[in-house]
């Protein structure tokens, strides 16, 4: 008992040695430990922070550059809208001290210079009639029943130079009227019948139209307006004695007549107006002599604008 008491008293007098010994070198262990513990503890923390504040970081930028480029856009969008308004500005200015200037630019004055040689050659290609004539003609016509065929042989004169490209004249116009074969009236002479009587008379009118060569020299058209007194009375085809007229009855007479005239000879038709015999129907040839002539030619020479 005395030894083993004295073995453990041993013991427990070298114990606290013991432990110091080892708490001295066991202590730097432990701390790395607690050391590796924290930063273990607070590296996955600290690695959150760190992505949280980079996306941030980066999110402040992506918004800061957006925002850069609205406002570079909307800047650039106001630079253009006030140069378009300075542009509209200067245009209108331009075209306000323009505008008064504009009725007496060269250029346009001399437009209708360019463009009057072209119409007086057109012009030039017509020619007017430049002579004076004396005319004969020959007319047959359709007029009313009971009668029905017209024949008259007119002649006149014609004034052409006075005012080209018109013309105004006077004529004599004799016709009869030749009646249908079925007469609705009958006449008797001394106990025997008598055919139809013819009308006998004559014209005297005026003319008033118009004529051109629109082609060449030869070749004459012309369209025209009469109007006169036609004489018209019956005559029962008897000479001598035996010859009997009516009274001789005055009446309105007016035509539009239109033909064409090649040297001289005339090829025409009209519609007439006779108030007794009442609407025909005419056409006829002729012939033309001319008696005074001068110049028909268009001066090709445009007038001075000055």
């Amino acid at each position: 008992m005395l030894m083993s008491e004295r073995f453990f008293s041993k013991k427990l007098f070298f114990l606290p040695a013991i432990v110091l010994f080892l708490s001295a070198a066991l202590y730097p262990q432990i701390m790395d430990q607690d050391i590796i513990i924290q930063e273990a503890d607070i590296n996955p923390v600290y690695e959150e922070i760190t992505e949280v504040n980079i996306e941030e970081t980066y999110n402040v930028e992506e918004n800061i550059v957006e925002i850069i480029e609205e406002v570079a856009e909307e800047s650039e969008e106001v630079e253009e809208a006030e140069e378009a308004e300075e542009v509209s500005e200067e245009v209108e200015a331009a075209e306000e001290t323009v505008q008064p200037e504009e009725t007496v630019q060269p250029e346009e004055a001399a437009e209708p210079k360019e463009q009057e040689p072209q119409v007086y050659e057109a012009l030039a290609l017509i020619r007017y009639k430049n002579s004076d004539t004396i005319s004969f003609k020959l007319k047959i016509s359709y007029i009313p029943r009971p009668y029905i065929l017209g024949i008259g042989l007119a002649s006149g004169y014609t004034q052409y130079r006075l005012i080209q490209p018109f013309y105004f004249g006077g004529y004599l116009e004799p016709h009869i009227g030749i009646p249908q074969k079925e007469f609705p009236f009958k006449y008797e002479m001394g106990g025997s019948e008598i055919p139809g009587p013819l009308i006998i008379g004559g014209k005297i009118y005026g003319t008033f139209g118009l004529c051109v060569f629109p082609f060449q020299r030869n070749i004459e058209f012309f369209a025209e307006i009469q109007s006169g007194v036609s004489l018209n009375m019956m005559w029962n085809t008897k000479f001598g004695s035996d010859s009997i007229t009516s009274n001789l009855y005055p009446a309105f007479y007016g035509a539009l007549r239109t033909g064409v005239t090649f040297k001289g000879f005339t090829v025409f038709l009209e519609g007439d107006y006779d108030a007794i015999l009442g609407f025909g129907i005419s056409g006829g040839i002729g012939y033309c002599i001319n008696i005074a002539s001068s110049s028909s030619r268009v001066d090709l020479a445009p007038p001075s604008l000055e």
